[in-house]
């Protein structure tokens, strides 16, 4: 599930990924969609780390996103994290509006969450999938690596309606 991107106050880039979700929000930056870029990840649950959301702003930075439009969000350690943390950032800078971006095989997840924790705020969310070379959300079914990420997504995704309560 992917979204056409709007203009937006700024666009949030989930952390993860192997660059894509960086370049494409660089990619959505550059062609004037927001003026900011705030990328959410403060490492793994239970293991916080600045380790790979630095590597991400230098992606960032490396592709022409200026460090002044960037803004670090380095407490998220989940999905749901970035949802938490990202809307306390949004309400800090007074924004109105993002594109969310993560990976394709993420989006389902991403969106359902952000939608549940996003609920009532007035901030309105367009969702937008970093294309993966190696998974293809329209045709996921057809390898394996497809079926593994697919599934993956699905346990996860009742795992937080469970943790989180997410229904």
């Amino acid at each position: 599930m992917s979204e056409r991107p709007r203009n937006a106050d700024v666009i949030i880039v989930l952390g993860g990924g192997d660059g894509e979700r960086a370049l494409e929000a660089s990619k959505l930056y550059k062609k004037g969609y927001a003026p900011y870029v705030m990328l959410s990840n403060g490492g793994l649950r239970n293991h916080p780390s600045t380790v790979e959301a630095e590597k991400e702003m230098g992606w960032l930075k490396e592709d022409g996103v200026p460090e002044s439009a960037i803004i670090p969000e380095l407490q998220a350690q989940s999905t749901y994290g970035n949802a938490v943390y990202s809307k306390r950032m949004m309400k800090k800078h007074h924004f109105k509006s993002a594109i969310v971006v993560s990976s394709s095989f993420h989006m389902r997840r991403s969106h359902y969450i952000f939608e549940k924790v996003y609920a009532g705020s007035g901030i309105k969310l367009i969702y937008h999938a970093a294309p993966t070379s190696y998974y293809n959300p329209d045709w996921w079914w057809t390898t394996k690596l497809g079926w593994q990420f697919t599934i993956n997504e699905y346990i996860k995704l009742v795992g937080y309606v469970v943790i989180y309560g997410l229904v």
